[in-house]
C-alpha cells in the first residue's frame, strides 16, 4: 500500500508548514517472533536511511512504539526528549546509533496502534544542522500528523473493503453485532 496523492500532498504541505527537513509514514509489526515493516510515504529519507532502518531491524528497537498506551486506540504526538520516551530511548542502543549515523534529528513521532502490537507511524525529523528543530511548529504538526493518521487509516479501510471478500466480511461483522448487542459493546 502507498499513500494517496492527497495524503502525499497533505503530508508535503505538513513537512514545509512545520519546518520539517524528512518525514516517514509506515506500519510496524511488532508481535513475537514476527516483526515487519512496511513503508507508505518517505520525504527527504535516504534509501540508505530507509533500507537501514528496515533490514536492519532497527524498527524492532524503535521507542516510540514501546510508549504506547496498549489500550488507547486513538494514536497521539510523541515529542523527542519525553520523559518516559528518554527513559525506554537510553536503552535502544541499536536505534541512538542509526539516528547518529544517518545525522537524524528526531522531532517527534505520531504513533496509533491499528491492532495489537500493529502500529502506524508518522516520523517527524529535521537535519541537525541549522538549529531547525527548535522552530519546528509543534501545535500545527501535532494537529496534521493527526489528520493524516485519520486518512492513512481510512485509506486501508477502503482497500479492504474493496478486496475480494471485504464487503462480505463486514456485513456479516455487522450482522452478529446486530445480532449480539451485548457482546457488540464488549468490544468496544
Amino acid at each position: 500500500m502507498l499513500v494517496s496523492r492527497d495524503i502525499a500532498a497533505r503530508a508535503d504541505q505538513m513537512i514545509a508548514s512545520c519546518g520539517l527537513d524528512s518525514l516517514s509514514i509506515f506500519f510496524s509489526a511488532q508481535s513475537r517472533g514476527a516483526t515487519d515493516l512496511t513503508y507508505l510515504f518517505h520525504h527527504g529519507v535516504s534509501e540508505e536511511a530507509q533500507h537501514a532502518y528496515k533490514d536492519g531491524r532497527v524498527f524492532e528497537e524503535d521507542p516510540f512504539t514501546r510508549v504506547v498506551d496498549r489500550t488507547d486506540r486513538c494514536g497521539r504526538m510523541i515529542r523527542w526528549g519525553e520523559d518516559r520516551l528518554d527513559r525506554v530511548a537510553d536503552r535502544a542502543t541499536e536505534y541512538r546509533q542509526f539516528i547518529n549515523c544517518h545525522s537524524v534529528d528526531v522531532v517527534g513521532a505520531w504513533v496509533q496502534q491499528v491492532l495489537p502490537e500493529f502500529f502506524l507511524v508518522i516520523g517527524a525529523h529535521c537535519q541537525p544542522t541549522g538549529g531547525r528543530k527548535s522552530n519546528v511548529a509543534h501545535g500545527l504538526l501535532e494537529h496534521e500528523t493527526a489528520a493524516i493518521s485519520q486518512m492513512v487509516i481510512s485509506q486501508l479501510c477502503e482497500e479492504i473493503l474493496a478486496g475480494a471478500g471485504g464487503r462480505g466480511t463486514l456485513q456479516a461483522a455487522l450482522a452478529e453485532d446486530a445480532a449480539m448487542p451485548d457482546d457488540a459493546t464488549a468490544k468496544l
